[in-house]
Protein backbone atom coordinates (compact mmCIF):
# COMPACT_ATOMS: atom_id res chain seq x y z
CA UNK A 1 0.00 0.00 0.00
CA UNK A 2 1.39 3.52 -0.90
CA UNK A 3 2.13 6.31 1.85
CA UNK A 4 0.88 8.71 0.08
CA UNK A 5 -3.11 9.01 -1.41
CA UNK A 6 -3.02 10.80 -4.48
CA UNK A 7 -3.69 10.86 -8.03
CA UNK A 8 -0.22 8.93 -8.73
CA UNK A 9 -0.57 6.74 -6.24
CA UNK A 10 -4.25 5.64 -6.73
CA UNK A 11 -3.06 5.18 -10.54
CA UNK A 12 -0.11 2.86 -9.36
CA UNK A 13 -2.43 0.26 -7.09
CA UNK A 14 -4.75 -0.09 -9.81
CA UNK A 15 -1.90 -1.11 -11.99
CA UNK A 16 -0.89 -3.48 -9.72
CA UNK A 17 -4.57 -4.77 -9.10
CA UNK A 18 -4.30 -5.91 -13.26
CA UNK A 19 -1.00 -7.01 -13.32
CA UNK A 20 -1.74 -9.51 -10.48
CA UNK A 21 -5.52 -10.50 -11.85
CA UNK A 22 -6.73 -13.72 -13.60
CA UNK A 23 -6.33 -12.96 -17.42
CA UNK A 24 -10.13 -13.04 -19.79
CA UNK A 25 -9.73 -16.89 -20.50
CA UNK A 26 -9.61 -17.76 -16.79
CA UNK A 27 -13.11 -16.66 -16.41
CA UNK A 28 -14.14 -17.99 -19.97
CA UNK A 29 -13.07 -21.07 -18.30
CA UNK A 30 -14.34 -21.06 -15.50
CA UNK A 31 -18.35 -19.98 -17.03
CA UNK A 32 -17.81 -22.82 -18.99
CA UNK A 33 -17.24 -25.08 -15.55
CA UNK A 34 -20.28 -24.03 -14.25
CA UNK A 35 -22.36 -24.35 -17.00
CA UNK A 36 -21.36 -27.46 -17.69
CA UNK A 37 -21.59 -28.70 -14.36
CA UNK A 38 -25.18 -27.19 -13.98
CA UNK A 39 -26.38 -28.43 -17.17
CA UNK A 40 -25.64 -32.02 -16.30
CA UNK A 41 -26.50 -31.79 -12.64
CA UNK A 42 -30.03 -30.66 -13.97
CA UNK A 43 -30.52 -33.39 -16.87
CA UNK A 44 -29.25 -36.18 -14.94
CA UNK A 45 -29.98 -35.41 -11.50
CA UNK A 46 -32.63 -33.13 -11.47
CA UNK A 47 -34.42 -35.21 -14.33
CA UNK A 48 -33.72 -38.21 -12.09
CA UNK A 49 -35.51 -36.63 -8.98
CA UNK A 50 -38.36 -35.85 -10.87
CA UNK A 51 -38.99 -38.85 -12.58
CA UNK A 52 -38.99 -40.66 -9.43
CA UNK A 53 -41.40 -37.90 -7.88
CA UNK A 54 -43.71 -38.04 -10.97
CA UNK A 55 -43.47 -42.30 -10.14
CA UNK A 56 -44.60 -41.93 -6.66
CA UNK A 57 -47.37 -39.87 -7.23
CA UNK A 58 -48.35 -41.71 -9.81
CA UNK A 59 -48.64 -44.60 -8.02
CA UNK A 60 -50.65 -43.32 -5.37
CA UNK A 61 -48.03 -42.28 -2.99
CA UNK A 62 -47.22 -39.37 -1.31
CA UNK A 63 -44.06 -37.82 -2.20
CA UNK A 64 -41.34 -36.67 -0.10
CA UNK A 65 -38.12 -34.99 0.26
CA UNK A 66 -36.70 -38.16 1.66
CA UNK A 67 -38.30 -40.68 -0.75
CA UNK A 68 -36.74 -39.03 -3.76
CA UNK A 69 -33.24 -38.15 -2.33
CA UNK A 70 -33.32 -42.29 -1.03
CA UNK A 71 -33.60 -42.98 -4.81
CA UNK A 72 -30.29 -40.67 -6.12
CA UNK A 73 -26.85 -42.06 -5.73
CA UNK A 74 -23.32 -41.28 -5.05
CA UNK A 75 -22.86 -40.00 -8.51
CA UNK A 76 -25.75 -37.30 -8.16
CA UNK A 77 -24.08 -35.99 -5.25
CA UNK A 78 -20.73 -35.79 -6.78
CA UNK A 79 -22.29 -33.71 -9.50
CA UNK A 80 -23.83 -31.86 -6.80
CA UNK A 81 -20.50 -31.06 -5.29
CA UNK A 82 -18.89 -30.64 -8.72
CA UNK A 83 -21.47 -28.24 -9.76
CA UNK A 84 -20.88 -26.13 -5.89
CA UNK A 85 -17.57 -26.19 -7.00
CA UNK A 86 -17.43 -24.65 -9.80
CA UNK A 87 -19.79 -21.74 -9.04
CA UNK A 88 -17.64 -21.52 -5.84
CA UNK A 89 -15.05 -20.91 -8.05
CA UNK A 90 -16.29 -17.94 -10.25
CA UNK A 91 -17.71 -16.48 -7.32
CA UNK A 92 -13.79 -16.69 -6.07
CA UNK A 93 -12.42 -15.17 -9.11
CA UNK A 94 -15.38 -12.06 -8.81
CA UNK A 95 -14.59 -11.79 -4.71
CA UNK A 96 -10.94 -11.98 -5.10
CA UNK A 97 -10.01 -9.81 -7.95
CA UNK A 98 -13.41 -8.66 -9.44
CA UNK A 99 -12.09 -10.39 -12.63
CA UNK A 100 -16.00 -11.37 -13.72
CA UNK A 101 -16.80 -7.33 -13.43
CA UNK A 102 -13.26 -6.37 -15.47
CA UNK A 103 -13.92 -9.35 -17.96
CA UNK A 104 -17.16 -7.36 -19.16
CA UNK A 105 -15.59 -4.25 -19.53
CA UNK A 106 -12.73 -5.74 -21.56
CA UNK A 107 -12.90 -8.85 -22.85
CA UNK A 108 -12.13 -9.35 -26.90
CA UNK A 109 -14.84 -10.29 -29.22
CA UNK A 110 -13.22 -13.77 -29.01
CA UNK A 111 -13.65 -14.09 -25.47
CA UNK A 112 -17.03 -12.12 -25.57
CA UNK A 113 -18.63 -14.77 -28.37
CA UNK A 114 -17.05 -17.35 -26.47
CA UNK A 115 -19.07 -16.77 -23.09
CA UNK A 116 -21.91 -16.11 -24.81
CA UNK A 117 -22.01 -19.21 -26.74
CA UNK A 118 -21.38 -20.84 -23.33
CA UNK A 119 -24.58 -19.14 -22.02
CA UNK A 120 -26.69 -19.52 -24.68
CA UNK A 121 -25.94 -23.51 -24.77
CA UNK A 122 -26.70 -23.21 -20.42
CA UNK A 123 -29.78 -21.10 -20.79
CA UNK A 124 -30.99 -23.16 -24.19
CA UNK A 125 -30.25 -27.01 -22.91
CA UNK A 126 -33.65 -27.08 -20.93
CA UNK A 127 -34.91 -27.30 -24.59
CA UNK A 128 -33.01 -30.71 -25.38
CA UNK A 129 -34.40 -32.98 -22.80
CA UNK A 130 -38.49 -33.15 -22.31
CA UNK A 131 -39.47 -32.65 -18.42
CA UNK A 132 -36.46 -29.97 -17.64
CA UNK A 133 -38.04 -26.40 -18.72
CA UNK A 134 -41.88 -27.31 -18.30
CA UNK A 135 -42.76 -29.75 -15.83
CA UNK A 136 -46.08 -31.25 -18.08
CA UNK A 137 -44.09 -32.12 -21.18
CA UNK A 138 -43.08 -35.36 -20.75
CA UNK A 139 -44.85 -38.53 -20.08
CA UNK A 140 -44.37 -40.96 -17.20
CA UNK A 141 -45.13 -44.63 -18.16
Amino acid sequence: MPDSFGPASAWAMVRADEESTVSNWAVVLALLAVAGTASTFSLVTINWAKDVAAQLAASGQAVSTAKVLAELGPADALLAALTLLALSMLAGLEWRGRAVSRFLRTATRLQALAALTILAAWLGHAYLSPGVLLGGDNVVP
